[in-house]
């Protein structure tokens, strides 16, 4: 299977499904192939960074002082920040899961980048979504939840957003099911999503940013 098509596995990963099949053709032809045990530290909070990966399979937690903020999965990026800046690693990533990865270097990146304008845009758009709201430590549960869904609406380009279940959204986002229940409720309720089997379809977007101060 080549790396540049998307699978099944990059269902909840959005960096990758963002990405025209060029692009991705583009990113998979200048990056390295790595292979990481489970547990294996992949990114350490405060190091100087030179490179970001694309997960291929796999599965990985963010932490920050002992504690899970999320996870990241098959299609994802991590590292980006280290693609668009020269700071320190905000976070430590650690494999939950043995990891197969894309590694890109800031220089090779540049290339694609010379050749792929867009790819720089999605980049840059995921490290602004990620970075922490002023004043918070954490987002809370509905804006986590809220947020993954007009990360994923936007984009995919499409309004149907596809999960295995709200248990693994849950997971994922390192929040209760219990929590994603109610912030689908009451998205639901309000007109703003559909819930159907296998995931959501957006109704409105900019209402959707709204909930989570994209505006």
């Amino acid at each position: 299977m080549a790396f540049s098509a998307v699978t099944d596995e990059h269902r909840l990963g959005g960096f990758w499904r963002r990405l025209a099949a060029t692009e991705r053709v583009a990113v998979a032809a200048v990056a390295r192939y790595r292979r990481y045990r489970s547990g294996a530290r992949l990114l350490s909070a405060g190091e100087q960074g030179g490179w970001a990966a694309v997960l291929h399979r796999g599965r990985v937690r963010i932490v920050d002082d002992g504690r899970v903020l999320g996870t990241r999965c098959a299609g994802d990026i991590i590292g980006e920040h280290a693609l668009v800046d020269d700071g320190k690693r905000p976070r430590t990533v650690v494999a939950h899961t043995p990891i197969q990865a894309l590694v890109i270097g800031r220089e090779d990146f540049n290339r694609v980048v010379d050749r792929h304008p867009h790819v720089l845009w999605v980049v840059s758009s995921i490290a602004l979504e990620r970075l922490p709201d002023p004043g918070t430590a954490t987002d809370d549960a509905f804006t986590k939840v809220v947020r993954f869904l007009v990360r994923e609406a936007e984009g995919a380009r499409t309004a149907a957003v596809r999960f295995s279940s709200q248990e693994e959204l849950a997971r994922m986002l390192a929040v209760s099911r219990a929590s994603v229940v109610r912030a689908m409720s009451s998205l639901r309720a309000a007109g703003i999503v559909e819930t159907g089997k296998g995931g959501v379809t957006v109704r409105d977007v900019a209402a959707l940013r709204a909930r989570c101060g994209l505006v």
